[in-house]
């Protein structure tokens, strides 16, 4: 202490200064009140420091998200890349197919002599075993996996038909109620009404008159039910965001308006929940409305949108001529000029590629060289693009269209990546759309229209449905194949997961073609080569066996 100051020392014995003792204790002193850097509100004025729920954000924010996403739709190539993407990965051009499952019962199955007997001797076998024994019989007789297949032939004849758009009797007929949309079509219009609104509402019609079903869906428009509209009702239900909920927030109605919002008169229609499907990604606790998939990245699109606007100005003014005239000042300009000038009396020239002009006499030429393209153009649209496929869930190469830096490992995993992404979309897509919409239509066809007709026994059953998405081919067909092979023989997996994960398809309806391809061949008395090693299969070298024939004989 000098002069009654007090003077600190550090490790070296080095005086320090005030000012730095005071920044090291205020900081020692936050780092004691906060645990976490994030919570940190030094440089992070601009973030949010309360947690806001999501109906109240959505309530403020969804007509804005909702309108930049549509436009993003519109104009952006990278946010169209993307909805083409979903659309053929998760649907693809066959959409998704029904499969029944439905098998049949134990008392069914004695109608049959084999099974019958089949049952007598498992009985005679067991009966004089121990207790246990003659009810294990009866579970191998009910394990039997025999498929109903007037039930299942049943459910997917009508369903095909109700999917399809024909013309009957010179009108159109459609799953749709306007007449225009296949079950194909339909599917395509949710996913992506779904991506880029954030949700897709589907109103079921029964008792719609023009098809032979008597059933179609119509498609609402979002804006139609309005996010700001929040009310309480006597009866203790309530309205959030336009969608009526009772005490256990189970949606009791929506009220739609009849009008589109923007005009100052608003009626609503209530429709009830029974007759909507409310398709849209759960992301948070409480949400009840959904988010556009482009909520993300819009703000980053939206900047690198300007970029490339910026960049090809740049480009074009870089390709073209540019320049300024300035008068010499020991010349005057001839009065008597008869050059090119505008309405201002200015000098203008073309900015053609490949053009040359005379300048005139009493002016200089100054050139203008933006100097495009510029080296950091393709390294910043990268990192953007990057950031972007991130924040939609597939790999940058696949959402930019560029391979050109990709090798096989990499494309290999970012591909195996997107698809279990698009696995998960798929099965939004079921559990959203297709089984709500199965299940509607399923009671409508069976108990009022009759037009699938099963017993009575049946009526009370609820059918085992299997939907089959889209499957993908491999990367490495020679190399997976074989190893797709080694896991059956290995009991691994299983042939109908295999033909479902890579073409989508059904392993008895593979069969049956197998063996009618088979039997068309037997017919025709053409060989049929069956091997389970497809090494051994080697390609016909019958030209190549006579020439060596020849060779030996000589």
């Amino acid at each position: 202490m000098k002069n009654n100051v007090l003077v600190l020392y550090d490790a070296h014995n080095r005086p320090v200064p005030l000012s730095r003792m005071a920044r090291r204790t205020k900081g020692q002193a936050k780092a004691m009140l906060t645990g976490f850097k994030g919570a940190n509100d030094e440089n992070l004025q601009d973030w949010a420091f309360l947690p806001l729920d999501i109906k109240t954000i959505l309530r403020n924010d969804l007509r804005k998200l909702r309108a930049r996403s549509r436009d993003l739709a519109r104009n952006d190539d990278a946010a169209r890349r993307f909805l083409f993407l979903l659309k053929q990965n998760v649907l693809g051009h066959t959409g998704i197919k029904l499969q029944a499952k439905n098998r049949l019962r134990n008392d069914e199955k004695l109608d049959n002599d084999d099974t019958a007997r089949r049952f007598l001797s498992l009985l005679k076998q067991n009966v004089f075993d121990y207790a246990g024994t003659i009810f294990q019989a009866k579970n191998k007789l009910r394990n039997d996996k025999s498929l109903d297949k007037k039930w299942n032939a049943e459910i997917e004849r009508e369903w095909n038909l109700f999917g399809k758009k024909r013309r009957y009797r010179g009108q159109f007929e459609s799953p749709s109620a306007c007449g225009q949309f296949t079950m194909r079509e339909l599917s395509w219009l949710s996913l992506w009404n779904r991506a880029i609104d954030g949700e897709c509402f589907i109103q079921l019609l029964k008792g719609y008159p023009h098809n032979r079903h008597r059933f179609a869906v119509r498609f609402l428009n979002p804006d139609l039910l309005d996010s700001s509209y929040c009310i309480e009702h006597k009866n203790g239900n309530r309205i959030e965001m336009g969608i009526e909920f009772d005490e256990f927030d189970r949606p009791v109605a929506y009220h739609f308006n009849k009008e589109h919002p923007n005009r100052k008169l608003v009626k609503r229609l209530r429709i009830p929940a029974s007759q909507i499907i409310h398709i849209f990604r759960k992301e948070y606790v409480g949400q009840i409305r959904g988010v556009p998939d482009f909520a993300a990245v819009m703000h980053k699109a939206k900047m690198l949108n300007g970029v490339h606007e910026a960049v090809v100005v740049g480009w074009r003014v870089a390709a073209a001529k540019m320049g300024f005239f300035t008068p010499k000042e020991e010349d005057d300009p001839d009065p008597l000029d008869t050059g090119e000038k505008d309405e201002n009396d200015d000098i203008v020239i073309e900015a053609t590629p490949g053009s040359f002009e005379v300048l005139q006499s009493g002016y200089d030429f100054h050139l203008f060289d933006p100097q495009y393209p510029s080296s950091t153009y393709e390294s910043g649209h990268q990192v953007f693009m990057q950031q972007m496929a991130n924040g939609l869930n597939v790999s940058s190469p696949t959402l930019s269209n560029n391979y050109a830096k990709v090798n096989y490992s990499s494309l290999r995993q970012a591909l195996l990546e997107d698809r279990e992404g698009w696995r998960c979309v798929q099965a939004e897509e079921i559990d959203g759309f297709y089984q709500p919409l199965f299940d509607e239509w399923y009671d409508w066809t069976l108990n009022i229209t009759g037009r699938i007709k099963i017993s009575e026994s049946k009526r009370s059953l609820d059918p085992v449905i299997v939907w089959q998405p889209r499957g993908w081919p491999w990367v490495d067909p020679e190399k997976e194949v074989n190893a797709q092979i080694k896991a059956i023989n290995a009991n691994f997996r299983t042939r109908q997961g295999i033909i479902a994960e890579t073409s989508g398809a059904d392993f008895i309806e593979t069969a049956d073609v197998l063996k009618e391809e088979k039997d068309a061949l037997e017919e025709r008395g053409l060989k049929v080569y069956v091997s389970t090693n497809p090494s051994s299969i080697q390609p016909d070298t019958n030209n190549n066996d006579d020439e060596s024939k020849g060779d030996n004989d000589e």
